[in-house]
């Protein structure tokens, strides 16, 4: 595994993550593998007021093996519930989770699985408390 922040939340089950520098030997081997995986540059600051501006390259990333049940254009209150409380867990976290990546789908996204940096749970087993939203897959086509 490997530690990631979380940059932007789409959806309960869609992220865009900041794995580290492109020094990073993994990163570097993962771009090598898969040339067309979805990422984009964004820029931040920090405290440090000699370098007011940084860039950073995130990932789209999905969790793998958990899927949206009825897909529809209004969302129902579990989803709205499960959404915030995601939102509120990784802000918790200041926005970092461990990372596992599974493989890349098909567009183009990192699956992945998300864990807490605190405790080591799994960020997937807190969506799955809602059933009546999401459910788990074995397969990754």
């Amino acid at each position: 595994m490997i530690i990631g922040f979380v940059v932007n939340v789409y959806n309960p089950l869609n992220f865009d993550i900041d794995l580290g520098t492109m020094d990073d030997v993994y990163i570097r081997q993962l771009l090598n593998r898969h040339k067309f995986i979805t990422s984009t540059d964004y820029q931040y600051t920090d405290d440090d007021s000699s370098h007011p501006v940084h860039t950073g390259m995130t990932f789209r990333c999905r969790l793998a093996g958990i899927l949206k049940k009825k897909p529809g254009s209004y969302p129902s209150i579990d989803y709205i519930y499960s959404l915030r409380k995601l939102i509120y867990h990784i802000h918790k976290l200041n926005g970092w989770v461990y990372v596992r990546i599974i493989g890349v789908d098909r567009y183009q996204r990192l699956l992945v699985e998300l864990y807490d940096v605190i405790t080591g749970v799994s960020i997937m087993d807190e969506l799955l408390t809602y059933p009546s939203v999401y459910i788990t897959y074995h397969s990754l086509k």
